[in-house]
């Protein structure tokens, strides 16, 4: 291949990742993360193929710096559905970059367990989350009430344009 012809092309497979913003958010307090958030919203997702609605995540601190996480969802057979999944920092304890798994603790050894799982939007009084992974693959809107309020959801859904997030993939998650 030609120097040149090899330049432009390493130059048109770089600038999309470089115009791209900073995905995760700079600074993180883990233990104002614990708690109860509801989805609101989320890009379709295999691991939740049955959660039809009333979706929630319960997280706690352990003294290790991981969340502990207890995900619930009502099925499309109408039940209710949780699983017990670890989200553990990478980096530093209060890094927004995290990586998911809800695999039993004994599978919790193979890296393919284990999912991006990074804050890249939240308010400054945590009540409005957006978790993604680093290729913008996955998105998921958290709240801390069932039903935000509709200008904080607006400003969410424009931060997340910005980032580079297709908002028309979102799918609204049913809450009670």
């Amino acid at each position: 291949m030609k120097p040149h012809l090899f330049a432009a092309l390493l130059a048109t497979t770089a600038l999309p990742a470089l115009a791209a913003p900073p995905l995760a958010i700079e600074r993180f307090e883990p233990a104002r993360f614990t708690g109860t958030w509801y989805e609101i919203a989320k890009y379709p997702d295999w691991s939740q193929r049955h959660c039809v609605s009333e979706t929630s995540a319960q997280f706690s601190l352990t003294e290790q710096n991981t969340l502990t996480v207890v995900r619930r969802c009502r099925t499309d057979a109408g039940d209710i559905e949780e699983k017990q999944g670890l989200a553990r920092p990478l980096g530093g304890a209060a890094s927004p970059r995290m990586e998911a798994t809800f695999a039993a603790p004994w599978l919790q050894l193979l890296p393919a367990v284990w999912h991006d799982y990074w804050i890249v939007d939240i308010d400054a009084h945590y009540q409005l989350a957006a978790v993604s992974d680093p290729q913008r693959k996955s998105l998921w809107l958290l709240s801390r009430t069932p039903h935000p309020d509709d200008f904080s959801y607006q400003a969410l859904l424009g931060r997340l344009t910005a980032l580079g997030f297709d908002i028309t993939k979102l799918t609204a998650t049913a809450q009670p």
